[in-house]
């Protein structure tokens, strides 16, 4: 009977840890409503394996999936800023009451294609929250963070020449 108490106690104890533990968002995103849900679906998948290797290092950690279907060059995009205000507000916190951790995405450019989003992102950055990025390394050092500039600007870029060829077929 003590034996048997003794699991049932270890049991509530680890699933009490679990449930206080940091909350990591996977956040992914398509451009339009109608196309590519396959790839939706892709992103959910790869970054639901990525955060399980995380969690087997950490103990606790659970995930709150964001899909969005809507382009990243809008700044308007409903569950892209729940999320980031809801990280705004965290940051607030002491460091032991804070409930989030890290952002997992597929691609930067998955993330946003816009300034306005990229440096409200840069300025958790500052914060301790991290990004982890599928594709490519980003690191919260003066290299990484520059790399993470360069793959902003590279998405902004992108989205504005894609803008700029359809305004042309509509002429």
């Amino acid at each position: 009977f003590i034996i048997l108490s003794q699991i049932i106690f270890y049991f509530f104890f680890i699933v009490e840890i679990k449930q206080e533990g940091k909350i990591y968002f996977l956040y992914c995103r398509i451009s339009k409503e109608w196309e590519y849900d396959d790839s939706l679906l892709y992103q959910e998948e790869l970054l639901r394996k990525k955060f399980w290797e995380l969690s087997e290092r950490e103990d606790g950690i659970r995930y709150e999936l964001v899909s969005e279907k809507d382009s990243g060059n809008k700044w308007r995009r409903p569950e892209f800023n729940k999320m980031i205000s809801k990280l705004e507000v965290d940051s607030t916190l002491p460091f032991d009451e804070q409930k989030y951790w890290w952002i997992l995405i597929f691609k930067i450019d998955r993330l946003a294609r816009n300034s306005k989003d990229f440096i409200r992102i840069e300025e958790l950055l500052d914060k301790w929250y991290k990004i982890i990025s599928y594709t490519e390394t980003i690191e919260n050092t003066p290299t990484g963070r520059l790399l993470f500039r360069m793959l902003c600007s590279f998405a902004i870029f992108e989205s504005e020449k894609l803008s700029s060829r359809m305004s042309l077929t509509q002429i």
